[in-house]
């Protein structure tokens, strides 16, 4: 029988679910938020086994791109996440809109930008199965206590990113 710390060793080594090696990176997202310098890693699995959101939809009118960017640090605890949310014409790559949310302290509270940031520029290469995403994107995230409540315009954050990562199409 293995003992606890030999069940630990085995987990990280394989990847066990719940663990930060479950799932390789898919790409990155660095920049700055509030000046502070920051790297995000793009998965499809998020932290402890939760469903990631790194992904594309393709409509009719719109492609839906979604990167979920979890700090290289993370542990597993879900503190620090960035999610970014695009809708992409299908005919080139125009932003017709974007969100961002930053999750400081795991997925209550959180900074939101605009419904429709400036300062987006994005570039798609497409496959049957898999588009690769890169841009930049700069924004002001302000403090939104919960989802029903206003933004509050007194606590913001500078945000200035690049992004790259892969983009598995939705099923």
């Amino acid at each position: 029988m293995l003992r606890p710390t030999a069940l630990a060793a085995v987990a990280l080594i394989l990847g066990a679910p719940g663990t930060a090696l479950a799932e390789a990176p898919l790409g990155a997202i660095t920049g700055t938020l509030g000046g502070v310098e920051r790297i995000w890693h793009t998965r499809l699995d998020g932290p402890g086994g939760r469903p990631g959101s790194t992904a594309v939809e393709r409509f009719a009118l719109l492609h839906a791109a979604s990167l979920e960017g979890y700090p290289a640090d993370d542990g597993g605890d879900r503190l620090g996440v960035l999610s970014i949310r695009l809708s992409i014409a299908p005919a080139g790559d125009h932003v017709l809109a974007a969100r961002v949310l930053y999750y400081p302290h795991s997925y209550g509270a959180f900074y939101l930008s605009p419904p429709y940031p400036g300062g987006v520029e994005v570039s798609l290469a497409r496959d049957a199965t898999l588009e690769k995403i890169a841009g930049r994107l700069t924004t002001t995230l302000c403090w939104q206590a919960d989802p029903l409540s206003l933004r509050d315009e007194s606590r913001c954050r500078e945000l200035d990113i690049r992004f790259e990562s892969d983009l598995p199409l939705a099923e």
